[in-house]
């Protein structure tokens, strides 16, 4: 069994990163690499590690050894044709995602798609955690990345990151010192608000980023309690249905916003209590999933665009003219 080492990466994988970035950047000269005993030392791994990745990479053609001089990249492994092209990181949130649920892999694919077509390579940054990182600058460097694009992620992660390479912003966040794409919840909730006339929202399930960033700077209503933000039974719950029942006497709700896990047994159960009250998830839901209702559609393509754009400013000039967009999320009816 490999062992699983920073950031949730396998040793042999990390170091065979570490060479591929190496044979990306050197193009078609011939690095020498560092020996075994200082790649075990920088690693933090044990030198038979280091001596078994190197000989996986020697058979696949990545690296050749010299007697008497050590371990080169190999300009003619295959990495060459792409060699001149900018390679874009695509994050998504912190890097640590268990799964991928519908809406995050439409984000996915859609800016992946954008930035390939652009002619660029893409690089996904999965199965990580930059944000506890604390080598993050020297573990940038690593990469050979010419940017990144932060889906959803927490802007002290960016601005610890721009130090070494640029980075755009895509998602929920407020704060412009990076470069960013923001999506704009305000028109879709006005939308919402025209259609069901609702005062007294209830969130059920962990949404306090999501409540705190999207619906409060819009909200001009009854100030919302606390335990109201967030909060509520939660299916999957014991006693689930009561628990709801109860709370939807004691608060009085005229809509329920609710999280995509949760959306479809919390509407199934509304219907078991008979409860004709409108549910708001916040993504979309698979079309096999039981659910009516509204949600929202955040705008991955247009944030694709929007990101090759501000892309090619920043590769051919160095720096982002185009300013700070803010994209509008759509409200669906389903």
């Amino acid at each position: 069994m490999k062992k699983v080492y920073q950031n949730g990466i396998s040793e042999n994988v990390r170091l065979r990163h570490y060479v591929m970035s190496l044979l990306y950047q050197s193009g078609t000269e011939s690095v020498r690499l560092p020996t075994a005993s200082q790649l075990a030392e920088e690693f933090g791994i044990a030198r038979s590690t280091v001596l078994l990745a190197l000989r996986q990479l020697r058979e696949e053609g990545y690296v050749v050894g010299k007697r008497g001089s050590g371990v080169f990249t190999n300009p003619l492994a295959g990495l060459l044709p792409l060699h001149n092209r900018k390679l874009v990181g695509l994050l998504l949130n912190g890097g640590d995602n268990f799964y991928y649920s519908k809406s995050k892999w439409q984000g996915i694919a859609e800016l992946g798609n954008a930035i390939t077509e652009a002619g660029w390579n893409l690089r996904p940054l999965f199965n990580i955690n930059l944000e506890s990182t604390e080598n993050l600058g020297e573990w940038l460097k690593r990469q050979a990345l010419s940017a990144v694009i932060m889906l959803h992620t927490d802007s002290r992660c960016a601005f610890r990151a721009m130090e070494t390479v640029p980075v755009i912003l895509i998602g929920h966040q407020r704060d412009h010192s990076a470069p960013s794409i923001r999506f704009s919840y305000n028109n879709a909730l006005i939308q919402l608000r025209k259609e069901l006339r609702f005062q007294r929202p209830a969130f059920l399930g962990k949404q306090r980023w999501a409540v705190e960033n999207n619906f409060v700077p819009f909200w001009n209503g009854p100030r919302i309690p606390l335990s109201r933000k967030a909060g509520g039974p939660a299916p999957g719950e014991i006693d689930f249905k009561r628990r709801l029942g109860r709370y939807l006497q004691e608060e009085r709700p005229d809509v329920l916003f609710c999280e995509t896990e949760i959306a479809n047994e919390l509407w199934q159960t509304l219907q078991e209590l008979e409860q004709d009250i409108p549910v708001v998830n916040w993504c979309p839901l698979p079309d096999g999933v039981e659910f009516h209702g509204y949600y929202f559609q955040e705008p991955y393509r247009e944030a694709g665009r929007k990101a090759v754009e501000m892309l090619g400013e920043l590769f051919s000039e160095g720096t982002v003219r185009s300013g700070n967009p803010e994209l509008p999320v759509a409200l669906v009816r389903r």
